[in-house]
């Protein structure tokens, strides 16, 4: 049925009522009349829902705010507390977060691109964390990083492009020499000396021995009293 035409019809009907002279005949113009009429009304209220389902429709594809968006007016506080170490090409972060097992999993967003990942946690208590390493070492393969939320951690695991990492960031620099004030006043100067020539010159077997104890001291330094375990278990194998 098309609303135009119908009312074009209407309109013609209504002029042959108006010069009809017999009786019959009105009544046949006045029942098609009707009729029509009945058309008419029932074109409109179909397009209207149409336009209303059209509307509807519109109004749920239209983008929804992003939580990149919904989230640049909240405050995160900086985690600082964290370990690492290197297991063949597994690169393992603990980040040490208090009351973390409390979280609801769908607060804790860990993103990964290919030599950077960031980790974010929101409403843990009331307050928002986030975490990042924007430049790590080398680059990894996000596809293949995963993460696990422990009882006072979060362990984080990422695929290594490269077999040995001998720092997390790029910039940092686990053997780096201090000042030379505060090395006069340091008893271990000697001993770290010994270990960065050993480093920069042993084998691909020591370098790992040498990082692997550095690391443990590092993660126990950072959490001595965290209970949980951090390594490739906690993990299915890639």
């Amino acid at each position: 049925m098309d609303l135009k035409e119908s009312q074009l019809d209407l309109e013609e009907l209504k002029s042959l009522l108006t010069q009809s002279r017999r009786v019959n005949v009105q009544e046949l113009l006045k029942k098609q009349i009707r009729h029509i009429e009945v058309e008419i009304e029932q074109i409109q209220k179909a397009q209207a829902s149409q336009e209303q389902q059209k509307s509807q429709v519109m109004e749920e594809e239209k983008p929804s705010a992003k939580p990149a968006d919904q989230q640049q007016n909240l405050k995160f506080i900086t985690l600082t507390k964290y370990a690492w170490d290197q297991n063949g090409q597994n690169v393992n972060v603990s980040l040490y977060i208090d009351d973390i097992s409390k979280v609801n999993p769908s607060n804790v967003q860990v993103t990964f691109t290919d030599q950077s990942f960031e980790v974010k946690v929101l409403d843990l208590n009331g307050r928002n964390y986030k975490f990042a390493i924007p430049k790590l070492y080398d680059k990894i393969k996000p596809s293949e990083c995963k993460y696990v939320i422990k009882s006072s951690s979060i362990s984080i695991k990422m695929k290594a492009t490269k077999s040995y990492w001998s720092q997390l960031t790029y910039k940092e620099d686990a053997f780096k020499a201090k000042g030379s004030d505060e090395d006069s006043k340091d008893p271990s100067k000697s001993l770290m000396d010994m270990m960065k020539n050993l480093y920069e010159t042993g084998d691909d077997k020591m370098k790992e021995t040498i990082a692997k104890s550095f690391q443990q001291a590092q993660r126990q330094q950072m959490n001595p009293n965290s209970k949980d375990k951090f390594g490739d278990n906690d993990f299915e194998d890639f």
